[in-house]
């Protein structure tokens, strides 16, 4: 992944927005009410189609023209190339077009949306799949590398260094994607185990906790929306 990205109550002065290719993938939870528009052409036509609830934005080689009315979403941007371990089919399929993912998902889509709708803060929502994650005794770093649970006492206030007058003073970082690659590439000159062949959730281990995830949103459903 690239980041994970979260906008609300964001609004703007025009109907349309131009979204240029970039050879990225995103895969967006639509947690306003209404269908969100893809218009044909940015000026000549009110013909569109729409989505809703969750899609996924394959790679594209022309621009698309989308609506503005997006004020509550949160998405995951993919590096080329970095979408495939979460779909199991060739990413490929997905070119040039924008799928919702119920189709690809099913119904883990919705219960993640409404688990997510449940949670006021941007913070608790991620607290929320954290706290599943602990549970279900998912291990940091090995299983899902750069994840350092925010909770864990080992490791208050890892990479949580304030920088901001370094940033006001001019200092430039390049992105944090090149870093990741540099440091791990420098590591597998030193080590004969490269961690990109070992840091990782197997098939089989992320097919259990999908599985679980779908058991915890159905307690949720019998208690009446309380979550277990």
């Amino acid at each position: 992944m690239e980041n994970i990205w979260y906008v609300q109550g964001q609004h703007v002065d025009y109907a349309r927005e131009k979204i240029l290719p970039d050879g990225a993938i995103e895969l967006i939870i639509d947690l306003d009410s209404w269908p969100k528009k893809i218009f044909d052409d940015e000026i000549t036509t009110e013909s569109y189609r729409t989505v809703k609830r969750a899609w996924i934005s394959g790679e594209r080689t022309r621009y698309i023209v989308i609506g503005t009315d997006n004020t509550h979403l949160i998405g995951i941007r993919f590096k080329p190339g970095g979408a495939y371990p979460f779909f199991g089919f060739p990413i490929s399929e997905l070119s040039e077009y924008v799928t919702e993912l119920d189709l690809i998902w099913g119904r883990l889509v919705y219960d993640i949306r409404d688990q997510l709708l449940e949670i006021d803060s941007p913070e608790e929502k991620l607290l929320r799949l954290e706290s599943f994650l602990l549970e279900q005794g998912v291990a940091p770093w090995n299983e899902l590398p750069l994840w350092v649970p925010s909770t864990d006492p080992d490791h208050l206030g890892f990479a949580r260094v304030d920088c901001s007058r370094a940033v006001a003073a001019g200092l430039v970082t390049r992105p944090l994607g090149e870093t990741v690659d540099a440091v791990l590439d420098e590591f597998a000159t030193l080590v004969d185990d490269d961690p990109r062949r070992r840091g990782k959730l197997t098939a089989e281990r992320e097919r259990e906790l999908i599985a679980r995830w779908r058991e915890r949103a159905k307690g949720r459903d019998a208690s009446g929306g309380a979550p277990p």
